[in-house]
């Protein structure tokens, strides 16, 4: 058990609401199984009490501690398997793993916009029918735009 829920300024039942509060995070169940009446008030009244709450509050940071410990940990284990493992796939998800954690993950979608969209949407390259239709849609893209430019330009020199 935690060093801070076995606190003696507490009872045998707040301790035990304190660890099933820090499993479930709801003191309505944590109430529940530490055997008090009424859970829904007694959760909330204990979560009030100023032992009680000092006695959660140390808890979570031992488990804090506890966690920062523990992902230091695993991480030395993925950075041996990385280095040390004799299988290529082991060690090549090992690296991919790690750079994963540490924000450097593969770009999964691209968002196309624009004028790339408009040349990247489906065609049946095998016809050149299609690729006609496709150019000159094309052209007539690009000559809408430049028109855009140019209005743009011109009411520029109006202003």
């Amino acid at each position: 058990m935690l060093q801070a829920v076995a606190n003696n300024d507490l009872t045998a039942r707040q301790r035990l609401f304190i660890g099933e509060f820090l499993k479930t995070g709801n003191a309505t169940q944590a109430a529940t199984k530490a055997g008090y009446g009424q859970p829904h008030v007694a959760g909330s009244r204990l979560l009030g009490n100023v032992r009680v709450k000092a006695a959660v509050e140390a808890a979570r940071l031992d488990l804090r501690k506890q966690f920062v410990q523990e992902a230091i940990d695993a991480f030395r284990v993925m950075l041996d398997l990385m280095k040390n493992s004799s299988v290529d796939i082991v060690r090549f998800q090992a690296a991919r793993d790690l750079l994963d954690r540490a924000g450097y993950r593969p770009v999964d979608r691209r968002e196309v916009t624009g004028i790339q969209a408009f040349v990247s949407s489906d065609i049946d390259y095998a016809n050149p029918e299609a690729v006609s239709r496709r150019l000159e849609e094309l052209r007539e893209r690009r000559n809408d735009i430049g028109k855009e430019k140019q209005w743009e330009n011109a009411k520029l020199k109006l202003q």
